[in-house]
């Protein structure tokens, strides 16, 4: 068993220690959730976390352990995940009108879920975004192959709280609650 350290981003409502105890809390809009309905982290990089809280002008930044295992649909290190999930766009592209070819990825996820038995499998996924440009470096100069190295932000979406090690949760910005 993998696991990393997350970080969970809240707007500050005053109420640190309630979330603390009962947290994280679950994205239940789905214009706002990426990855499906969940609770979501950043993976690693505490800094993603706060630039996500600017949003919020006060914030709050929570930290757990997340367990990367067999039930983390993995789309940022697992290609066997990522061919499925690419798979997946071709058949909703087929079924889409001709003028309508853009596909997102919430509407993958949930395609999965209603043509699988995801849920009962998963209780995570994670993703990546490239919100910047990353750095792009080649193998050699005489092949057009290439690999990308950062620029890239990777969210964990938890279905459940399974994947939060035990007890590990706990309120990490600000720093003097």
């Amino acid at each position: 068993m993998n696991t990393v350290r997350g970080y969970h981003t809240l707007k500050d409502k005053g109420n640190a220690s309630q979330i603390e105890l009962n947290g994280p809390i679950k994205c239940i809009l789905p214009s706002r959730a990426w990855l499906g309905l969940g609770y979501y982290f950043w993976d690693t990089e505490i800094k993603w976390a706060h630039q996500w809280g600017v949003q919020y002008g006060e914030y709050l930044i929570f930290e757990a352990l997340l367990r990367i295992d067999g039930t983390t649909f993995d789309l940022f290190g697992n290609v066997s995940h990522i061919n499925e999930f690419l798979e997946c766009i071709k058949i909703i592209m087929a079924q889409k009108p001709k003028d309508s070819q853009e596909v997102l990825v919430p509407e993958v996820i949930e395609y999965i879920k209603a043509h699988t038995k995801f849920e009962t499998i998963y209780n995570s996924i994670r993703c990546a975004d490239y919100p910047n440009s990353a750095s792009i470096i080649r193998f050699r100069k005489d092949k057009p192959e290439e690999t990308y190295l950062g620029g890239s932000r990777v969210q964990h979406c938890l279905l459940n709280k399974n994947n939060i090690v035990s007890q590990s949760f706990k309120v990490v910005y600000p720093e003097n609650l």
